[in-house]
Formats: structure tokens, C-alpha cells, sequence
């Protein structure tokens, strides 16, 4: 009798850690959402759960900082609009080896459209999908390996796309291809920033060590499409 009463017990605590775990879908927006706040949603969800959100404007005046691995999901560029003030922008910290996702939504800012960073070599990628991104100082600030970007529309004041990183495995001379870029439009327009008006940016700037694949992207208004500073391996078809 002990040993069916341990089994069903056993069964029980089982089954509730198994629905704790679980991925759950998350509303966002502004009228008749279970979250009506960005903020709220991001620090109430749960590693793996994915945050739908509405159509609207958001409001973000602090930053705003996704340190698990999540998927906010966009109800369309346009649509959905990221308004960023300040000088914090929003941070994704990769601390897990889950992949983050963020796609279908305009970002505004007043400083860095996005800014992701790894806590150590080996997490997870970021997905950057289908965003249109208006910023005063660079578009995209990756510091780490890996991420992709693709189908994002890019207009920034300073280098479009810039990755900062140091990758330890040099073998034969070359570097393993982990991070991507393909199907973006990239323009740079130094008139919107604070310090470099009138000095055109990049549409990528790669620093330190890594490698990196580039296909079907398009430049407009940029001194070079890519300046490197350090060492890497470029995979591509023409850029």
C-alpha cells in the first residue's frame, strides 16, 4: 500500500513540475490583455514562454532588460512600435542555451535599437527577425558570438549592425561561422546623432574575433558596407 501511495505521489509532483515547465503563450496589449504593461509580461514570464504582442505603442523609458531565453512576437513592423527614450536601450542578455526571439515589431530609440550581450561563449543564439529599427546611435550592438539577424530593416545613426567579440578557438587559421546576416536593408544617418553628425556610419562593423555569413543585403547612404578591425572569417555571396 506504502509503496502505490509513494508511486501516485511520485506521479502527482511529476506531473506538476511537468506544467511548471511548460511553455506557455503570453498576451501583451494595451486593451483586454492579460498584460497590459511590456515590462510586467517580460519579468512575470517563465524561461521558453513566448509573449504575443499586440498591436500599439509601448512606452519604454528606462530600458529594458530580457535576461532569460523568451520569443516576443510582433503582431507586424508598424503595428507593434517599441518607443525607447533615455539613454538605456533594451538589453537581451543571453544567460541560457535556449535560443531568444524577437520579431514583427518597430523599435524607436533614442540610443541603441537593440543591445545583446553573452554572459559566456556557448549560449544561446538571438533570433532577430522581420524588425524595422529607427535609431540615434547604432542599430544593433552584439557583443558575443553568434545571432542572427534577418529581414530587419536597419536606419541608425551611427554603424548599422556592430559586434564586438573574441572568439578563443583559433584552429587552422580560420574561425567557425556562427553569427548571421541575410536579407536586411541597412542604411546609416549620421544626422540623428549626438556626436557624428555629418560622418556616415557602416552598415557593419565587426571588432575583435569570429566568424560570420552575409547574404542578400542591401546598403544605402553608408561609408563601407563592412569594416572589420581584428580577425574573421566572412562566408557570403557577394555583400
Amino acid at each position: 500500500m506504502r509503496k502505490v501511495s509513494s508511486f501516485i505521489l511520485m506521479v502527482f509532483l511529476f506531473s506538476i513540475a511537468s506544467f511548471c515547465l511548460t511553455p506557455v503563450l503570453i498576451d501583451v496589449g494595451p486593451e483586454g490583455s492579460e498584460y497590459p504593461a511590456l515590462y510586467d509580461a517580460v519579468q512575470t514570464a517563465k524561461e521558453g514562454d513566448t509573449l504575443l504582442i499586440h498591436e500599439g505603442t509601448y512606452e519604454i523609458d528606462n530600458g529594458l532588460t530580457i535576461d532569460k531565453a523568451l520569443n516576443l512576437k510582433g503582431e507586424g513592423q508598424g503595428k507593434v512600435i517599441f518607443k525607447v527614450s533615455g539613454k538605456e536601450p533594451i538589453k537581451i542578455i543571453r544567460t541560457s542555451i535556449e535560443e531568444t526571439s524577437i520579431s514583427g515589431i518597430t523599435i524607436l530609440s533614442e540610443t541603441y535599437g537593440l543591445f545583446v550581450m553573452e554572459v559566456e561563449e556557448g549560449m544561446g543564439n538571438v533570433l532577430m527577425s522581420d524588425l524595422t529599427i529607427v535609431s540615434d546611435d547604432t542599430g544593433i550592438l552584439i557583443s558575443g558570438q553568434g545571432n542572427t539577424v534577418e529581414n530587419c530593416k536597419i536606419k541608425s545613426g551611427k554603424n548599422c549592425i556592430e559586434i564586438r567579440s573574441s572568439y578563443s578557438h583559433l584552429k587552422e587559421n580560420s574561425l567557425p561561422v556562427t553569427a548571421k546576416i541575410t536579407g536586411c536593408y541597412l542604411e546609416a544617418n549620421s544626422e540623428t546623432h549626438r556626436y557624428y553628425k555629418n560622418m556616415k556610419g557602416s552598415g557593419i562593423s565587426l571588432a575583435g574575433s569570429g566568424g560570420i555569413y552575409l547574404e542578400g543585403n542591401e546598403y544605402e547612404n553608408i561609408i563601407a558596407k563592412v569594416i572589420i578591425s581584428g580577425f574573421w572569417t566572412i562566408l557570403n555571396d557577394h555583400f
